[in-house]
């Protein structure tokens, strides 16, 4: 299970994304990389989410007045409370985001197109 996530038009860089199973169950995570493509993965790094209808979180960090970039990020100073979003935080809660996908038997690629006010999810 893969897809890309873009925010603006163009390709997230930063972060990952969370699917939450809604009738419970194992949560499936990714890295995102840095053209915006994750794999997801519940028990294994690459095993995909469990079928289903999941609710989606992102979350995407970075330094005050940085890019987004991982290297952005590791430069901060100050710890947490140095980290600003790099999308808007409604993203960052699978409650507040509004971004539903249902996984299907077989192959599912899931892309997410996010702007500063909303999210569509695109399944093939």
């Amino acid at each position: 299970m893969k897809g890309k996530i873009t925010y603006k038009g163009e390709a997230l860089h930063v972060g990952s994304i969370m699917f939450v199973p809604e009738a419970g169950g194992k949560t499936a995570v990714a890295n995102i990389s840095k053209d915006g493509e994750y794999v997801l993965g519940s028990y294994e790094d690459d095993d995909g989410a469990i079928l289903g209808k999941h609710r989606i979180m992102i979350i995407a960090l970075t330094a005050p007045g940085g890019t987004g970039l991982p290297e952005d990020f590791i430069k901060a100073k100050g710890g947490a409370e140095a980290q600003v979003s790099v999308i808007p935080e409604k993203f960052s809660d699978d409650k507040t985001s509004k971004l539903v996908a249902e996984v299907k038997d077989g192959e599912n690629t899931i892309d997410i197109v996010l702007s500063e006010k909303s999210g569509e999810v695109k399944q093939n």
